[in-house]
């Protein structure tokens, strides 16, 4: 005898079932392990970002300044490492003038172990072989390391509560010295790579 026939056949006895899928219900669902709240950023610290599929295999570690005061409206700028991939190193050059100037800063670290060489760094994985690019089959969109930044600058907003709408700027750096002059700061000096 199926389940309908037997609700059919002893309809007293449905109030029962319905009680007891409702207590197996409730029991299954208490031993779900808990969602994971994203807790608000705040000051200085780092935390290691999961992409998307595919690249959810390649963490990124993210060192960050976030101000006291931040509404939605804070600027955002993102730093990128060189060769060296010291990010934190990039994010501690900068903290006196991200804290003068009341910005977000966001220095993301793409380890040599999980971003090998150029073609995952430097060229953003585009190409399946980005050394050779002109015979190398061009990648799908969410394959490039380069989408990375787009995901990272999304989720720190979403913890933070950040718009974003016009308050992200990015920006590599080279061996050299660089300035970056705009409404809020002046960046006169970054690490070298020796």
């Amino acid at each position: 005898m199926n389940m309908l026939s037997f609700l059919i056949i002893h309809p007293g006895r449905h109030f029962c079932l319905s009680f007891f899928c409702v207590i197996a219900v409730s029991v299954l669902n208490s031993c779900l392990p808990d969602k994971p709240v994203k807790q608000p950023l705040s000051g200085t610290g780092s935390f290691v970002f999961t992409p998307l599929y595919p690249l959810d295999q390649r963490p990124v570690t993210v060192h960050y300044f976030i101000p006291e005061s931040c509404p939605p409206g804070t600027p955002v700028l993102m730093v990128f490492h060189g060769n060296e991939r010291n990010a934190s190193e990039y994010r501690d050059a900068l903290l006196g003038e991200a804290r003068s100037g009341q910005v977000v800063l966001l220095a993301p670290e793409f380890s040599e172990a999980h971003y090998p060489g150029n073609n995952y760094y430097h060229l953003g994985r585009m190409f399946v072989d980005g050394e050779n690019a002109q015979g190398s089959a061009l990648l799908p969109l969410n394959q490039w390391t380069f989408s990375l930044p787009d995901q990272i600058y999304a989720d720190v907003c979403s913890k933070n509560n950040l718009s974003r709408k016009g308050n992200y700027r990015d920006w590599e750096t080279d061996r050299k010295s660089t300035r970056l002059n705009s409404s809020h700061l002046k960046l006169s000096r970054m690490p070298s790579s020796a």
